[in-house]
């Protein structure tokens, strides 16, 4: 059969390798048929599955491969796309789409394949043209082939965003798509919002997302909502996804949709219009919207600021950043190597007056290691490539320089960009950002010495010294680089070897004691040197950014209450998930990041469900989502946690990576999230199972890492510096944990406790921790907005999308996780009159229109059938009914009720439909256990008691197009058989859902205010219900139809055969006299009178076959029906008879008989 008019399906590539290679497959034994083979699978499958009915647990199936030889990820998808051709009792018949030939082996699968989620039916978009919908919560069948599928879709058609719900997901296309943005996009987004234009909806936007948020914040500050104690009127919107997908790119989108609202509400207002031209421009702008959903090329230019405004300085911290903390890694060319978080601050007017930037975590480690193909920080190229010879002299340069000539920049062998992005364009665009952002040119100069001087630091060699009693070590004096250093910096060569191969040691009050260091510690410091002051220069630049775009209140007294801040909204670029060859304390701090926001994301969608149905009245039970909590006390917990352990050995004097390891071994072993085998322990490895899979950490570097502390002889070299910026800097590295450490503390804590957090913030896993509890805490008191960046291939390539990567992606993004708890409760909802317009052809032409008592009070709940009541008049303008001692209403009243229209009661008829639904239902569950027990029965070994007769299988089970059969996804059609709650889950008390006393909770059903809610197992059920009705009903139609038809054909025939007979019976009573043979009056004299009647006869015959085939048949032939049926059969498909409203054709009417 044609795969596409079958059902479309996917199926697990483990399943297909199993069955293709019964000697060869994963669990080691060898089959002989496909079919026990397939049984085998399912059975097994059993055993490591999750039983996810979302069916993206299978993380064994379709996790990434990564291998430590090469910088791309081996993918290989755990998906096959095929069509369903035929099913049984006993198994289910696949043809793959990998097949080549036609005719090809067809795959049997067990009859439970549906049920453990080894085969998942496919949408009905996949079976014909359509394009997938923009928001695939939509789907009909949401698992992670669908969502990946839908996907790849749509990025073919360069429509990189797609909703998912509560998500924005954003793929990376890697290449300009300049008619996605600009102000003519922008423009759209805002009118529609604006003047609420009608017409068809948008596409998902980034703009969409950023001028929800604003729309929000503005809403909520009007309605008086911004609680100080909640905030609720601040909004955040977070960008999160890994390297290369493109995050940096979407704040920037994001931030400049939010600039040009503020702009916009800045400006003078326009003029107002006639209301009939604001009409009408309002059409045009409706036309607009529906014929051209995107802007021309010529409509997308950005919208300009000026450069002193507060919209200009905002934006312009972004190159800023981008040089002094993005780097070139394997993923991407401009990759955040921090992470941020921007407080865009507006005033009740929507005028944007300020900002604040806060930074975390960012890798110094890249300073003076990088792997292979990936290069240092965007700065030191640019500063070699951009300035001219003049400045290059001024930081002690040669013109001709070139990264190899310093250690910190050819370490990895990488110089360039991928990109094609040049470095001396953004180091232009550095110094106009400086500019704008108001720097000083000193200050400029000073930034660029510090930087000049990491460089040739990084040159610096030390030479070994022997002594009797330890190894010692000194700098080589004669090195070129050393002076230049010194000088940039404000320090002296003698001092700086001091400060690096020496250290002091203090017992009491008895003065320091000097001890040398070895040359491999001496190298450590100096890479302790490098990374500390590159960090303070940085903390630096974000304070100085702060600064810039930091509201400030000139005069409090003049100041109006408008131009203050009220409400901000946060714009959240953080890294994602990350997993690599090798993981290390990086890591493991990104990924307890993710795992923290993973969690604070599920509770923000779960709590959004909630409100709902308490808003709906609806019953319900808490709803159980993925819970992350274990993961986060095995990282955090205090005295437990990986983190905790790790600063203890911070503080403990002796302590090694193996010493922390073996305590990580100690603690840990046991937990359910914690995993550490024998060659694990023997590399000192252990693994963490993350929400998004299993991660394995080297601790190798850990302590290091996490002390990240500069020894206090170079803290004093620096503070000593003739350099005012240099010392300026060596302040920060002194109060920057003592600050962060005290900032809020109450006095009257008790001293141990203030002693503990202190010592917890000077490592860098402690501040990272509290950074990471307040960035919580602020999203807490905000509304939410999620955007998960995708890449859809590691080459950077446009037009490549792998959906091994995408899918890994998804899991680790937490997409599929998300999507799984949007529908856990009752993710599709209908409007009463929208579910009785979809499902009231399950009523079967029952009449749904439920008696009213005449005393009912009001006229606008009476039915649009029920007769007015004269006696009852009633005005919907009164507040309460009329008396008798009250005047009779005017005669204008009594007009008006009557011109009123009165409402159409849809949740009445929604009770009377669900009454029918629920019947349905139970039968359906009555078929399907019944066929379930006649499949177990012919399963069985045979007994001595009498054998049942099996059920014979329904017809339309057999349709290869058809819908599933119940019986082949039993477990999806029982959605009232609820497991008992754990005493952990929360619930309500259950009300009856129906005084006829029909429990609709039981079927999945809710019945709400104003919606119709449906779990989505039960939502399939009804549709497999509707499918069925309709099938019959158009079987009906179609028989209607074509009886119609060949009554038309048969009219002219059977008008002729009587013409002819009453023909021959006219010759035979004429004839009574003459002698009739055996042929009576059908001799061939007869016939020859008749022949004019036969050719008649037989040019309708002829005219009969053509009107199937024809839509034209009846210009053709001079004899035509009496009566032009409006729908002929073209090629199959039922089309209208061109001939309708042809005025060509005259039509007599048809007689009555």
């Amino acid at each position: 059969m044609n795969s596409q008019s079958s059902n479309r399906v996917w199926v697990k590539r483990d399943a297909v390798e199993a069955i293709r290679n019964p000697k060869v497959n994963r669990f080691g034994s060898a089959r002989s048929s496909s079919n026990s083979v397939s049984s085998s699978f399912s059975k097994t499958k059993r055993s490591y599955n999750h039983n996810s009915s979302f069916g993206d647990d299978d993380r064994s199936v379709s996790t990434t491969v990564t291998t430590a030889t090469s910088p791309m990820r081996s993918q290989q998808w755990g998906w096959m796309s095929g069509a369903l051709v035929d099913r049984t009792q006993k198994a289910l018949f696949v043809k793959l789409d990998d097949d080549e030939d036609e005719g090809g082996p067809v795959l049997e699968l067990a009859a439970t394949a549906m049920q453990d989620e080894i085969l998942v039916l496919g949408n009905d978009y996949e079976n014909s043209s359509k394009e997938p919908p923009s928001d695939l919560i939509t789907l009909t069948h949401l698992h992670e082939p669908a969502v990946v599928n839908s996907l790849k879709q749509r990025y073919a058609m360069d429509v990189i965003y797609t909703a998912t719900g509560p998500v924005l997901i954003a793929l990376n296309p890697f290449k300009p798509l300049r008619q996605l943005y600009g102000e003519g996009t922008m423009k759209k987004y805002w009118e529609k919002a604006e003047k609420n234009l009608k017409g068809d909806d948008l596409e998902p936007h980034v703009y969409q997302i950023a001028d929800s948020s604003f729309r929000n914040m503005m809403r909520q500050m009007e309605d008086g909502i911004n609680d100080p104690a909640t905030m609720r009127a601040n909004q955040a919107i977070l960008v999160s996804g890994e390297s290369g997908a493109g995050k940096t790119v979407t704040t920037k989108f994001v931030m400049k949709y939010l600039a040009a609202l503020s702009k916009r509400a800045s400006a003078p207002p326009e003029k107002a219009k006639r209301a009939y031209l604001q009409v009408e421009e309002n059409k045009r702008l409706s036309q607009q919207m529906m014929t051209s959903p995107l802007p021309k090329k010529e409509e997308s230019k950005m919208i300009q600021f000026s450069s002193d405004s507060i919209e200009s300085k905002v934006l312009q911290s972004n190159p800023i950043l981008e040089s002094f903390g993005n780097a070139r890694t394997i993923r991407n060319d401009n990759s955040s190597r921090f992470g941020k978080f921007i407080e865009m601050q507006f005033t009740s007017g929507g005028k944007l007056v300020g900002a604040t930037i806060e930074t975390y975590l960012l890798e110094k480690v890249r300073l003076v290691t990088q792997s292979p193909g990936e290069r240092n920080y965007h700065i030191f190229f640019e500063l070699l490539q951009g300035m001219d010879k003049r400045e290059l002299k001024k930081y002690y340069l040669s013109s001709s320089s070139s990264p190899d000539d310093f250690q910190m920049m050819s370490c990895s062998g990488t110089y360039d960009r991928r990109d094609r992005v040049s470095d001396m364009d953004t180091y232009r665009a550095l110094r106009d950002a400086m500019k704008t952002m108001k720097f000083q040119p000193q200050e400029q100069v000073d930034i660029f010495s510090v930087t000049a001087a990491l460089l040739h630091a990084s040159n610096l060699v030390f030479l070994e010294r022997k002594k009797a009693h330890d190894d010692s070590s000194e700098l080589d004096m004669t090195n070129v680089h050393l002076e230049p250093c010194c000088r940039l910096l404000g320090i002296s060569p003698d001092g700086l070897n001091d400060a690096l191969c020496t250290f002091s040691i203090k017992a009491g009050r008895e003065a320091g004691v000097k001890r040398s260091l070895s040359q491999d510690k001496a190298e450590k410091e100096l890479q302790a040197f490098i990374k500390a002051t590159y960090g303070a220069l940085f903390q630096y630049l974000v304070m100085r950014i702060n600064d810039s775009i930091a509201y400030k209140v000139q005069d409090e007294d003049d100041c109006n209450m408008r131009d203050r801040p009220a409400a901000t909204i946060g714009v959240l670029d953080i890294f994602g998930f990350e997993t690599f060859a090798t993981n290390s304390f990086e890591q493991l701090c990104i990924n307890y990041c993710n795992e923290a926001l993973q969690q604070q994301f599920n509770a923000f969608v779960l709590k959004n469900e909630q409100e709902e149905y308490e808003r709906e009245g609806i019953e319900w039970s808490f709803i159980e989502f993925p819970e992350n909590q274990d993961v986060l006390d095995l990282i955090d917990k205090r005295g437990s946690g990986i983190l905790n352990i790790l600063d203890d050995q911070c503080r403990a004097p002796g302590t090694t990576d193996r010493s922390f390891a073996s305590d990580v071994y100690a603690k840990c072993t046991g937990h359910a999230r914690f995993q550490a085998n024998r060659k694990q322990v023997a590399v000192l490895q252990f693994e963490v199972s993350h929400y998004a899979g299993p991660v394995e950490y080297s601790s190798d570097g850990f302590l290091e890492k996490n002390r990240d502390e500069l020894h206090k002889e170079s803290t004093e070299l620096l503070a000593n510096s003739d350099n005012p910026f240099v010392s300026y800097l060596s302040e920060l590295l002194t109060d920057q944990n003592t600050a962060s450490a005290n900032n809020g503390k109450k006095a009257e804590e008790p001293y141990r406790l203030r002693r503990i957090e202190s010592s917890l913030s000077t490592t860098v896993g402690g501040q990272f921790r509290r950074q990471l509890k307040e960035l919580r805490t602020k999203i807490d008191k905000t509304t939410p907005h999620y955007v998960r960046c995708l890449k859809p291939n590691d080459n950077l390539v446009p037009d490549d999308y792998d959906e091994g990567i995408v899918a890994e992606q998804l899991r680790c993004g937490g997409i599929l996780e998300a999507v799984r708890v949007s529908r856990a409760g009752f993710p599709q909802h209908y409007l009463h009159a929208d579910f009785v317009q979809r499902y009231k052809c399950v009523a079967g032409g029952q009449d749904l229109k439920k008696k009213r008592s005449s005393s009912s009070s009001y006229t606008s709940q009476r039915p649009a059938w029920a007769p007015p009541v004269p006696q009852k008049t009633w005005n919907p303008a009164r507040k309460y009914p009329r008396t008798s001692s009250s005047p009779s209403p005017s005669k204008k009243e009594h007009q008006t009720n009557k011109t009123k229209k009165p409402e159409v009661p849809y949740k009445d008829q929604c009770k009377e439909l669900l009454k029918i639904i629920y019947k349905k239902i139970k039968e359906l569950e009555a078929e399907d256990k019944s066929e379930n027990d006649d499949f177990e029965e012919e399963n069985e070994p045979p007994q001595p008691q009498s054998p049942v007769k099996a059920k014979q299988v329904a017809p339309w089970t057999q349709n290869m197009g058809g819908p599933p059969s119940p019986s082949s996804v039993k477990s999806r059609y029982q959605p009232w058989k609820q497991q008992q709650s754990s005493p952990s889950q929360t619930s309500v008390v259950r009300r009856s859902s129906s005084k006829s006393g029909l429990d609709f909770t039981k079927a999945g059903i809710q019945l709400g205010k104003t919606k119709v809610f449906l779990r989505h197992k039960c939502f399939e059920m009804l549709e497999i219900i509707r499918s069925r009705d309709l099938a019959r009903t158009a079987t009906k139609l179609n028989s209607i139809f074509r009886m119609y038809l060949c009554r038309i054909a048969y009219l002219p025939v059977r008008d002729a055969f009587r013409a002819e007979f009453q023909t021959g019976f006219s010759s035979y009573e004429n004839d009574k006299e003459s002698k009739i043979d055996d042929e009576g009056w059908y001799s061939p004299e007869r016939r020859e009178r008749g022949a004019n009647a036969s050719n008649l006869i037989a040019q309708y015959e002829n005219d009969f076959r053509l009107s199937f085939h024809d839509p034209n048949w009846m210009k053709k032939t001079k004899s035509r029906p009496k009566k032009i049926f409006k729908w002929v059969l073209e090629e199959g498909i039922w089309v209208k008879n061109p001939l309708v409203n042809d005025s060509s054709i005259v039509v007599e009417e048809e007689c009555d008989e």
